[in-house]
């Protein structure tokens, strides 16, 4: 590539490699725009696969992508790449039936020899709740390739959603063994055993595991990567009453360490720096970063799922909730997360009033089988639940709430002791309930 900077092939080729490494988006687009440039050098199967990545990784368009990646299955209907890359689309549009079809296609295509077909696969078997399925294709995945870290990455993440969170952690100490020297793998495995020890409560353990993904994530040639740590603790903190001002104060130090003019544009956390000020009751600041989003960026990669759930949580807290529950029905359309879309749709619901809607569109958030759980539920389940309780709480719905807090008590069972008051309190709400007279 250095001697032909337009050999397409190899450009597009290290754009997946980029992507499966979790390397900066600006890196990735720059190797899939230069295969897309070079695409008519190409072989039809191999340019059609170069305007997928390119669709896919630089324009945003779904569309296209998928049209692109079915234009390469009518050339070679068992091309393994197409195939995963096609289901991974459908998936996104929750179309799992389809998508479970096509991985199942990609393992016979490969021989059973691409992790990706088997941990796309038990995915969406999982989200179907056919959690049979998804047993049977990890047993597939470990007698295949019986030991590598995303057979117990995945694992982990069906633990973790199915909120068996022991078995989760033991299958993440696994990971851990398999990773070691794979820098990427291990950067998955600090990531999603911080996350998991936010749900449960263990801060302090979440924190030193959050600065070892940090570390593994500058290796991988992140900017900055200590910004996106400080934007994901103040967005945990942005989450609970009171604490706005110090999850704005957080944010506002760590852009004096580390301005965005110093961040490639195309890697700038403009999404989360947004949404965290906006949720920290700081709307000035949230508008004027969401205004230089606006200017600074690009417009191709400003056409991503992520702009419906800026909006809406920009709309929150400029008193529009009419608003934001618009923006995060687009949210939950586009993306692939469907817990995590469901949480700020319910909250909109909330702020808007409308109780009914909120309880179920939250409840459906905190109960329905997603493996996306894995990574969100460490900023939504505790907050979410407690919320919930209290809507049916105020309803008269006791046996509801007590349900809900009884949720957060367990799952904080063993929560750092500057939690424990917290637990101790909501114990003796459920109490209280347990004894009132029923009318």
């Amino acid at each position: 590539m250095v001697l032909d900077t337009s050999f397409a092939m190899a450009h597009r080729k290290l754009s997946v490699v980029l992507y499966n490494a979790g390397a900066p988006q600006s890196r990735r687009d720059e190797t899939a725009a230069r295969a897309f440039a070079a695409r008519e050098r190409l072989p039809p199967v191999e340019r059609y696969m170069a305007e997928a990545r390119y669709y896919d990784e630089v324009a945003h368009d779904r569309a296209k992508t998928v049209a692109a990646y079915r234009s390469v299955l009518d050339l070679d209907p068992e091309h393994g790449s197409a195939l995963n890359n096609l289901a991974n689309e459908l998936s996104g549009m929750r179309y799992w039936a389809e998508a479970e079809e096509l991985y199942q296609r990609a393992l016979v295509a490969s021989d059973s020899t691409v992790w990706q077909h088997f941990s796309n696969s038990a995915s969406v078997q999982f989200r179907q709740g056919d959690t049979a399925a998804a047993a049977a294709t990890l047993a597939a995945f470990a007698t295949k390739l019986p030991d590598h870290p995303e057979l117990h990455g995945m694992r982990a993440t069906i633990a973790a959603a199915s909120l068996d969170f022991p078995a989760a952690l033991r299958h993440l100490d696994s990971m851990r063994e398999a990773a070691r020297g794979v820098v990427a793998f291990e950067r998955d495995w600090a990531r999603l055993t911080s996350a998991i020890y936010v749900t449960l409560g263990r801060l302090a353990e979440a924190e030193r595991l959050g600065s070892r993904s940090a570390t593994a994530a500058g290796e991988l040639g992140y900017t900055h990567p200590a910004l996106q740590q400080a934007i994901s603790r103040a967005s945990l903190m942005a989450q609970f009453p009171g604490l706005g001002d110090v999850a704005a104060a957080l944010l506002d130090s760590a852009l004096e360490r580390h301005p965005l003019e110093e961040i490639p544009v195309p890697d700038r956390p403009y999404h989360g720096l947004i949404q965290v000020y906006a949720r920290s009751g700081r709307p000035d600041r949230a508008r004027g970063l969401y205004d230089e989003w606006e200017r600074d960026v690009p417009a191709n990669l400003r056409a991503t799922a992520a702009q419906y759930l800026t909006r809406g949580y920009l709309a929150l807290s400029e008193r529009e909730p009419g608003t934001a529950v618009q923006e995060f029905r687009r949210y939950y359309d586009e993306v692939s997360c469907t817990a995590c879309a469901l949480y700020p749709l319910g909250q909109a619901y909330d702020v808007l009033g409308d109780v009914d809607s909120a309880v179920a569109v939250m409840g459906r958030g905190l109960d329905l089988p997603d493996t996306y759980r894995a990574t969100t539920d460490w900023l939504w389940r505790v907050p979410t639940l407690l919320r919930v309780g209290e809507l049916h709480e105020a309803r008269g719905e006791h046996e509801l709430a007590i349900r809900r807090y009884n949720e957060l008590v367990e799952l904080w069972r063993d929560a750092d002791p500057e939690l424990q008051p917290f637990v101790q309190d909501l114990r003796e709400r459920m109490a209280r309930l347990v004894a009132e007279p029923r009318g």
